[in-house]
């Protein structure tokens, strides 16, 4: 399971649905790693699905915490995403993801935090308990 100070993977009982949650305060460095994650998710399965919740989670962290290595696995997605859920984003980050959506082959959608049972049924996976650490990185401080 990959983890971060602020990223945590969600175990899913579906192995190519990848579920993030990520707290406010993201680094770039913790982004890349998660870019690292994505990329072996994309080599692995191919084509993959996706659902991020976002804690408190706003603009100003989505543009602190970009970093090339994001960027790049972000522009691979258009090939090996199939779908995308986004629970919790920031208004303008919404605005883009449901505009994203309508001129992309990736099935694009928000969610408010009390639909993230209907996010779920989106990506077509459901969250389950962690057995073994797939991976765990410490980057920054402790919480």
């Amino acid at each position: 399971m990959f983890m971060t100070h602020t990223i945590t993977q969600i175990p899913t009982d579906t192995p190519s649905v990848y579920a993030f949650r990520i707290k406010t305060g993201v680094s770039p460095d913790e982004m890349s790693a998660l870019a690292d994650v994505i990329s072996e998710a994309f080599a692995l399965h191919g084509t993959i699905r996706m659902l991020l919740v976002l804690d408190d989670f706003g603009m100003s962290d989505a543009l602190l915490s970009v970093s090339l290595k994001s960027l790049t696995t972000q522009a691979r997605s258009i090939a090996h995403v199939s779908h995308y859920a986004v629970v919790g984003a920031p208004k303008l980050a919404e605005l883009m993801i449901e505009t994203f959506d309508t001129v992309s082959p990736i099935g694009a959608r928000t969610f408010a935090p009390k639909e993230a049972d209907e996010a779920w049924a989106f990506v077509g996976a459901r969250p389950r308990e962690a057995t073994a650490p797939r991976q765990t990185m410490s980057l920054g401080p402790s919480a």
